[in-house]
């Protein structure tokens, strides 16, 4: 190894090194004998700014909402495209031919340095075919290529760096996802680059992340790092981050922290997510937990989400309330079919009937407003059929309810 490259592999990990021993000392004087949990490779990238105002996590009147952490962000689909030669903001669909003379200039290549160089110029000429190639080579090498991944994504600018900041999230392992999460939490959110980086870690699928991210929610002392790293919590994808949350919550740090995993657990919003938040509900272990659970399905609030919290609403369990309650609460339209089906299901609780009853008033639906017309004429549990009728009234925005005439002529 020349000294060169050895002087460009400590430049490469020279400034991920400082930043984690200076957020190590951070951490200790700071927090001392209160934290005693062990310190990960993220520690120094997320303690932000040594001149960033100080932020009392014990604070009362730091509650938090979930407004403050939505991601103001330009996500994957409508990301700036600018300079993708395949026109869809990506580079790994090489072209039919030139792909196969590609591949085999860059197979038998050892050197990530030279790899990592080849990658930027390829991007820099549009050449697509090289830079899959190239791709499929670095990921080959694993974790040797990490460092000069991290240097190629530190040392750059504009919208090719979501391909390197991809590829880094692609080598996966503690250190190349160490360094991802390092740039997604430094970079500014006003850098057009932040919504891909963001959409390019949530794919990550990494326990990992999310465990760094919900344990290190309660060590941050700056609220600015705190509001982004409930973003990037809000928008990672996976079961991973709703096992992560529930585990925090067994032991969180502070109040603060406490409410933040919770809030974050009950504002879930993929799909990939209903198979750890079920799980959660057929655990028992927290009644509180269960709450949340049923939350973050509402809040997901698609077919297979509402599948669940009907079949909850409608059993004996001593929580029935909790599961109408978030059931009454869906407002995605990908759950309309399933709640229209409830609310004309004469076999089901009058009670889950008047929830799901209760989340089509919010839909404003023409069809929902029909349905639910011609099921009251066959409603005789007064509560449901009051329910109904507010739904109605309220799904019409205030107008008279567009009542059906019954087999009577007299309505309902």
């Amino acid at each position: 190894m020349t000294r060169a490259r050895i002087r460009k592999g400590l430049t490469g990990l020279g400034v991920t090194a400082c930043l984690l021993v200076l957020g190590l000392v951070l951490l200790r004087q700071e927090r001392g004998a209160m934290s005693q949990r062990p310190v990960s490779a993220v520690t120094g990238a997320m303690r932000g700014n040594a001149g960033a105002p100080a932020c009392n996590t014990h604070a009362a009147e730091r509650t938090p909402t979930y407004k403050a952490r939505q991601p103001n962000v330009v996500f994957a689909t409508d990301a700036q495209t600018t300079g993708s030669p395949d026109g869809k903001g990506g580079y790994e669909t090489p072209s039919i031919g030139a792909g196969e003379q590609a591949a085999s200039t860059w197979t038998k290549e050892n050197d990530p340095e030279k790899l990592c160089a080849a990658f930027r110029d390829a991007m820099a000429a549009g050449k697509v075919a090289d830079v899959s190639a190239i791709r499929r080579r670095i990921l080959e090498l694993g974790p040797a290529a990490v460092p000069d991944v991290a240097a190629l994504l530190n040392a750059g600018a504009g919208s090719r760096q979501i391909e390197v900041f991809r590829l880094l999230v692609q080598l996966g392992g503690e250190k190349a996802l160490a360094a991802a999460l390092g740039k997604v939490v430094t970079v500014s959110e006003e850098d057009p680059n932040y919504g891909g980086y963001l959409a390019a870690l949530a794919d990550c699928r990494s326990g990992q992340v999310a465990v760094w991210l919900s344990d290190y929610l309660g060590r941050l002392e700056t609220e600015a790092m705190r509001q982004r790293v409930l973003t990037i919590l809000a928008s990672l994808h996976g079961p991973e981050v709703v096992t992560s949350l529930a585990a925090q919550m067994a032991k969180p740090a502070d109040r603060i922290h406490a409410e933040d995993c919770a809030e974050t657990l009950a504002t879930c919003s993929d799909p990939s997510q209903i198979s750890a938040l079920r799980e959660l509900l057929e655990k028992g272990d927290s009644p509180d937990l269960q709450a949340l659970a049923a939350r973050g399905l509402a809040s997901i609030g698609n077919d297979e989400a509402c599948s669940i919290l009907i079949e909850k609403a409608s059993s004996s369990s001593p929580g029935v309330s909790v599961y109408c309650g978030a059931l009454a609460n869906v407002t995605s339209s990908y759950g309309q079919e399933r709640l229209i089906a409830v609310v004309i299901d004469p076999a089901l609780p009058a009670e889950t009937r008047a929830a799901a009853a209760r989340a089509l008033a919010q839909q404003n639906s023409p069809r929902a407003q029909t349905v639910l017309a011609n099921a009251a004429q066959g409603v005789s549990d007064t509560a449901l059929l009051a329910e109904i009728a507010n739904a109605l009234t309220t799904s019409g925005n205030g107008e008279n309810p567009p009542l059906l005439e019954s087999g009577t002529g007299e309505g309902w």
